[in-house]
């Protein structure tokens, strides 16, 4: 139980991460556009053009192993995600009539975009946050697995996963339940995020 409380802890802290930094980023790109929503989406696209879990590794490589370094590692890594799609909702948002009411009453552009947009977003931000849960939970699982994630005496399921290679014959139940609980983890929150997706449909 201790190493599903951590890798929940890490994917939590990384959505987190993304979501609250990605929201940023998204929301000012696509409110202000012209040459900083391009400049930013040119870097979004620099960040996304590359496997995610290859940055990671990368990043882990070079600031070391831990439970800070990964979800610092992977926080950033999903904040292009995020941005991109709270970037579209801001781009289709900003130009209906509340927006546009809200500009002739007076708002400035942070009230506009923090009070306004913002709120009317969170159908969308939610359904991105389950399956980038389910997404943090895999590279967490992955990266610990290759050894570059929580490092002992801290478990996560990764971890269990790679010091339950030696006892594979012998005691194969102790990869079957991480196993198992990761299974779980991705199954429930895939079934979260459709349930939102048809929701806001």
């Amino acid at each position: 139980m201790n190493g599903a409380g951590t890798t929940f802890f890490i994917a939590l802290c990384t959505v987190l991460i993304g979501a609250v930094f990605g929201a940023v980023v998204g929301l000012v790109a696509g409110y202000v556009g012209g040459w900083f929503d391009e400049v930013v989406m040119r870097i979004n696209d620099m960040l996304t053009a590359f496997p995610s879990i290859l940055l990671a590794l990368i990043f882990v490589s070079i600031l070391g192993p831990g439970t800070f370094n990964i979800i610092l590692a992977l926080g950033i890594l999903f904040i292009p995600s995020f941005a991109r799609i709270v970037r579209s909702e801001m781009i289709r948002l900003k130009e209906l009539n509340f927006v546009k009411s809200a500009r002739l009453m007076g708002a400035g552009r942070l009230r506009i975009i923090f009070v306004h947009i913002l709120p009317n977003t969170y159908k969308t931000l939610l359904t991105t946050v389950a399956v980038g849960f389910n997404n943090a939970v895999l590279a967490e699982a992955g990266m610990s697995y290759l050894g570059l994630g929580v490092q002992p005496p801290g478990a996560s399921l990764g971890r269990m996963l790679l010091e339950a290679q030696s006892y594979l014959f012998t005691a194969p139940w102790s990869a079957l339940f991480p196993g198992i609980t990761i299974v779980v983890i991705i199954l429930g929150f895939s079934l979260i995020s459709e349930g939102l997706g048809e929701e806001n449909a």
